[in-house]
């Protein structure tokens, strides 16, 4: 099933496990576009995808598409219309890469046994080898075979590159790129390798303890903060309503600073001034989180 271009509209959505709840989740994934799930370890990433999926039964939320109109249908089941790729291996480890796709092929209608095979000989995946013999990343890339071998709408990929080499990764993120440019799909992503997916990514869901931190895309994320590397005694000069957070090296301080409006620069001296620079995402994701941690301690 192809939804030409249409917005999956995630409501409300909460689901608990033990102690741990997602907590009134909404977001849309929007064709071509490829969203950033971030956070750190415990925030609720995993759990989202596992309940996007089905994996999880939501406790309570809804899941519908919107299509170019404004139109809404509500999804009952959005399992067959999503290509996954995970970190735990979601096939049975005893069977061979060629047995998965005669095997889990036949859930999904539109699934293409030939280029499934193609991919994995262009991936260099033994075809007959049982995969509990294989390594980590040749599981992934199976996943990834997988994957593109039905016609998805949605492509949820929880941690996908963290077991795969670097110049596989590199073929990767140039395959993510290529599955939103049809302006049909759209791909939510999550990992541990920030520097590389703040180049892939057009949006971001920031997660923290079960709830949505921000929202948007990368360059408003970007756009809202700066760096400054100064002399220790110069971070007084900063005006404290605009710290984030701060990192003491042995001769000066790395100081986040949030900007809310340009003309808010104004406020710092101009030597300090021309030490500004954006904020990349791994160092916005560490001083805000940072920062969390130490008010919580």
């Amino acid at each position: 099933m192809n939804n030409n271009g249409k917005t999956l509209k995630v409501e409300g959505l909460k689901k608990r496990i033990g102690d741990f709840e997602l907590k009134d989740i909404s977001f849309e994934l929007k064709p071509g576009v490829v969203t950033g799930l971030i956070g750190v370890n415990g925030c609720g990433k995993t759990t989202l995808m596992r309940t996007l999926m089905g994996s999880y039964i939501k406790d309570s939320g809804k899941l519908s598409y919107v299509d170019d109109k404004g139109n809404e249908n509500e999804v009952s089941d959005i399992k067959k219309e999503l290509g996954f790729i995970l970190e735990s291996f979601p096939f049975s480890k005893n069977y061979s890469a060629e047995n998965i796709g005669k095997l889990y092929g036949i859930y999904y209608d539109d699934f293409d046994y030939k280029k499934y095979i193609d991919l994995l000989k262009e991936y260099k995946v033994p075809l007959g080898k049982a995969n509990v013999l294989m390594s980590t990343g040749e599981r992934i890339r199976i996943e990834i075979a997988f994957a593109l071998s039905h016609k998805a709408n949605i492509y949820v990929m929880d941690e996908p590159v963290g077991n795969l080499d670097v110049v596989f990764r590199d073929k990767f993120y140039k395959i993510i790129r290529e599955i939103v440019s049809d302006e049909v799909s759209s791909v939510l992503i999550s990992s541990h390798i920030i520097g590389e997916l703040e180049d892939v990514i057009d949006e971001v869901i920031w997660m923290n303890d079960g709830n949505i931190f921000f929202n948007g895309s990368i360059e408003e994320l970007r756009d809202s903060y700066r760096i400054l590397e100064v002399d220790k005694e110069d971070v007084v000069m900063i005006p404290s309503d605009m710290v984030v957070g701060s990192r003491v090296r042995e001769y000066s301080s790395e100081v986040l600073i949030k900007v809310d409006d340009e003309n808010e620069l104004k406020n710092i001296s101009e030597s300090i001034r021309e030490k500004i620079r954006f904020a990349e995402l791994k160092e916005i994701i560490y001083f805000v989180e940072k920062t969390k941690e130490n008010k919580e301690v």
